[in-house]
């Protein structure tokens, strides 16, 4: 896997207001892939593309069973001592000057 961490060849679509774009194939940008498990791997993306870690694995073979944010701009999901303690779909936290001036960079 980690001769392919300098892009994959993926197909995604754009989809705005309601109306579909032409498909959109290229090479996604190069991320960090690090193996945590004899099954599992940590990957940090610099774009995020339209499900692009599903196709990317598809793309080399493997399938994707379980998918977990874990960072978003530099802000820490989920319960680690470091995050905001967010653990499931609907959470929300109110966001520090930090994490502001993060978005406000955006």
């Amino acid at each position: 896997m980690k001769n392919k961490k300098d892009g994959i060849v993926i197909k995604t679509v754009a989809q705005r207001d309601g109306k579909i774009s032409p498909p959109l194939i290229a090479k996604t940008k190069e991320c960090k892939v690090e193996k945590i498990g004899p099954c599992s791997c940590q990957m940090t993306l610099v774009e995020g593309r339209n499900r692009q870690i599903r196709k990317m694995m598809d793309a080399l073979g493997y399938n994707v069973i379980r998918l977990q944010r874990v960072e978003f701009m530099g802000i820490y999901l989920g319960t680690t001592e470091i995050s905001k303690g967010l653990e499931k779909p609907g959470d929300w936290a109110v966001l520090d000057e930090h994490e502001m001036q993060l978005v406000r960079e955006v």
